[in-house]
């Protein structure tokens, strides 16, 4: 009787419900016809994509409650970089010691898998990937498809406690699509029910998130892969059209001592150990570059009424604030003309090593002719230093991600920024800046805003 009640326990049951032959010819009809439909033990969802949600997917409740008490032993590996922030276990296939985990990766690989390929009539193969993820406050991921060699069907088993609630956060979002097949608004939010079964078809338009969590106390806890399959023919990815460069502008010596702190025109020594930092670091940091009268007058203007701001998107891509330019009070002008000047090359030039001043585009730049006189008349042989120059608002939920479409990335280039309203800014708020290098998924560098000038290589 002991053996018996033990491999019972350790038993996972894929709920009958969705075997019954009446359920599955009318669920195939439906799913079939792409046509939105409540079952009562299952809905299918045909906006903005087809998506399926299976309730109480595994039969036996304490063989859930056994198989989170497994999942809460496994050793768990941070995830963080522009996309997401959670933690993850290794595959579950390989995890032959934990007797529900292995249950339930066999129920997943053969009756589960045999039941997808009947009622989507995709071939799947015979293997899945399959992890574990737990997010906890604050934890995210944010807009993307799935789409990856030989991924036919993305899926989510829940583990969240029963009373998670859509203030708690961590919802699956989905998204539609504009003209060029990129995401445009979330049209449906699925909270995560435990015992649930999400799973959809990964296609070239199948965006979606996972909602920030909310909840300080409760753990969104989650099984999750893909069933693999034939590849199918992809689109070629849309690429966005690049902001036209702007050319240096014109200013006056004493345009620039209203704006510049004059310690940052010695160059004997400041920008000498400026340099000296960003040539071993590829990054500085200047505080109190402004002048104190400039940078409140700029923070004050930047919460104007006047100032119109547009949301900007794609969410794959960014979701943040841009401000218009052709409506901006007066020293706002005056503070983009400054940043794009040809004064300010030639300052970060000094500052960086780089040469700035004349024309490198689609080439690393050089090193700079060194100086020993920034003051006076800045005109120089510069060819045709160029920029793109933009006011920005950043709130929560914003956010830039770095993406293969990224044609201005694709430039050498050295990336300039200066904050406004952060002072006492904390790392646990967010917001910072994460440079990954090519080819590689985690962050190289992370810098958080300040009341600084930032400049980085990229």
């Amino acid at each position: 009787m002991k053996s018996t009640s033990q491999k019972e326990c350790t038993e996972a049951k894929f709920n009958s419900q969705f075997r019954n032959l009446t359920f599955l010819d009318h669920f195939k009809q439906k799913y079939g016809a792409k046509k939105t439909h409540m079952f009562g033990c299952a809905n299918l969802f045909s906006e903005p994509f087809l998506c399926c949600q299976l309730k109480d997917f595994i039969e036996d409740q304490s063989f859930i409650c056994n198989l989170q008490s497994e999942l809460n032993k496994l050793e768990l590996y941070k995830k963080d970089n522009d996309l997401y922030k959670f933690r993850q276990s290794s595959d579950l296939k390989n995890i032959k010691s934990k007797p529900h985990i292995k249950a339930l990766t066999t129920m997943l690989s053969t009756e589960v898998r045999l039941w997808l390929k009947d009622v989507t009539g995709i071939p799947l193969y015979d293997t899945i990937d399959l992890t574990c993820s737990k997010y906890k406050y604050t934890d995210v991921l944010l807009c993307h498809d799935d789409e990856l060699e030989g991924r036919r069907i993305a899926f989510i088993m829940y583990l969240t406690p029963d009373e998670w609630s859509t203030e708690n956060g961590g919802q699956l979002c989905l998204f539609n699509t504009d003209e060029h097949g990129q995401p445009k608004e979330i049209m449906k939010k699925l909270i995560p029910q435990r015992n649930s079964f999400v799973f959809f078809e990964v296609t070239p338009t199948s965006f979606h998130q996972v909602e920030e969590v909310l909840s300080k106390n409760k753990v969104r806890w989650s099984v999750a892969g893909w069933f693999h399959g034939p590849n199918i023919e992809r689109p070629h990815p849309y690429i966005e059209p690049v902001k036209p460069l702007s050319t240096a502008t014109d200013i006056q010596t004493e345009e620039v001592k209203k704006w510049l702190n004059v310690s940052y025109l010695d160059i004997e020594s400041a920008l000498k150990h400026i340099q000296s930092q960003f040539e071993e670091e590829s990054e500085i940091q200047l505080e109190n570059f402004f002048l104190d009268n400039k940078f409140e007058e700029i923070s004050h203007a930047l919460q104007s009424d006047s100032v119109v701001w547009t949301k900007r998107g794609p969410p794959n891509k960014r979701n943040l604030y841009v401000a218009d330019e052709g409506n901006l009070p007066k020293v706002l002008q005056d503070c983009l003309h400054f940043m794009k000047s040809e004064f300010m090359f030639y300052l970060l030039e000094h500052m960086t090593g780089l040469n700035l001043t004349e024309k490198t585009q689609g080439s690393k730049p050089k090193k700079a002719k060194s100086d020993s006189q920034l003051d006076g008349d800045t005109k120089q042989n510069i060819g045709e230093p160029s920029c793109r120059a933009e006011l920005r608002k950043w709130c929560h939920g914003s956010y830039t991600l770095a993406h293969d479409t990224d044609t201005e990335a694709h430039d050498y280039a050295l990336d300039v920024s200066i904050f406004t309203h952060c002072n006492d800014w904390k790392e646990c708020y967010g917001g910072f800046i994460s440079y990954i290098a090519n080819g590689e998924d985690e962050e190289v560098k992370s810098l958080f805003e300040t009341k600084y000038l930032v400049g980085r290589t990229l």
